[in-house]
Formats: C-alpha cells, structure tokens, sequence
C-alpha cells in the first residue's frame, strides 16, 4: 500500500465509519484507489500487505476492496 487516509468527516452513506480509503500497488504494477476493510482496517499503515476482496453490495454490484494481511509471526517494525 501506497498511501491512505481516513476520512473521518461527514459520514458517507453505505459504509462503515470511517472509511479508510487507500492507494494500493497491484502486483502487476498499477496503482489502484480502494478501500481498506476488515479487521484492523484503522490501524493501516504506509507498506502494509494488503489483498484484494469481493464486497456484494447488492445482487448485480460486487466492488474490489482491500484487507490488510495480518501475520501470525512478530511485526519487524516493532524492532525497528
């Protein structure tokens, strides 16, 4: 992940609050604005791994959204 803020003011309709809405490098090369979902979405930081997942938002409307990969093993950033 790029870059990413969390929009805090005014809630927007349809999403959890707040919304943390990130710019996110595919593997493939190009950058992609989506948002982060899912736990720990707030605590996002700048570098984290992230994965893509399918969001039905109704029965025809499936949007790609991003989870942060959380790993079991210790955080190198913490000894950093």
């Amino acid at each position: 992940m790029e870059t990413y803020t969390i929009h805090h003011h005014p809630p927007v309709p349809g999403f959890t609050s707040p919304p943390v809405v990130a710019l996110v490098r595919l593997a493939e090369g190009p950058l992609m604005i989506s948002n982060i979902v899912g736990p720990g979405a707030s605590g996002v930081t700048i570098g984290d791994e992230v994965m893509v997942v399918f969001v039905e938002i109704d029965d025809d409307y499936v949007v790609p959204q991003f989870a942060r990969i959380i790993r079991d093993d210790v955080d190198e950033r913490e000894h950093a």
